[in-house]
């Protein structure tokens, strides 16, 4: 397989000091249209982070992938949604996924992993403020309040009004 694909792909294996990588020198200065895509465990890709942080990398140019979501328990308190296009306000228990009750009340939103590490199921908001509970959105996107994985999300305001 290495020598198949030896022009796209660079092995690097832990414990062989023939296949280690110099992290530094493959993350300086970066090309002005070069992305960077991580996937691993949290403290692998903080650390590639940090050194592309530190090398000038452009944060919407850094990217990356959780195999499992990191979720801390926190307690799901009750709410409501409200639907832009027709002024409908769906009640949310404290048990329930948005997707679910926009499921139930007929609006479907396509949903792939169901744990916030995906994206399938972004969806715009127009008023609220969530509670954001996904590994895929940028910092600057939650600040935002425009956008959110209702999957797994919940809300920090009494009523998420969504552009539906």
């Amino acid at each position: 397989m290495e020598s198949h694909f030896s022009a796209e792909t660079s092995f690097h294996i832990d414990g062989d000091f023939n296949h280690q990588v110099d992290v530094n020198e493959v993350l300086k200065q970066p090309a002005v249209n070069q992305h960077l895509y991580v996937c691993g465990p949290n403290g692998f890709m903080a650390f590639i982070f940090q050194t592309a942080e530190k090398n000038q990398w452009k944060s919407d140019h850094l990217h990356k992938e959780h195999f499992v979501a990191n979720v801390t328990e926190s307690d799901n308190s009750d709410f409501h949604i409200q639907i832009a296009s027709t002024g409908e306000l769906i009640p949310v228990t404290a048990e329930e996924t948005i997707t679910d009750v926009l499921e139930k009340h007929g609006f479907s939103i396509p949903i792939s992993c169901e744990q916030g590490i995906c994206g399938t199921c972004l969806t715009n908001i127009i008023e609220g403020e969530p509670e954001h509970r996904d590994m895929i959105l940028t910092d600057e996107e939650r600040a935002s309040n425009k956008i959110f994985t209702p999957c797994c999300s919940r809300s920090k305001s009494k009523t998420l009004i969504l552009d539906l």
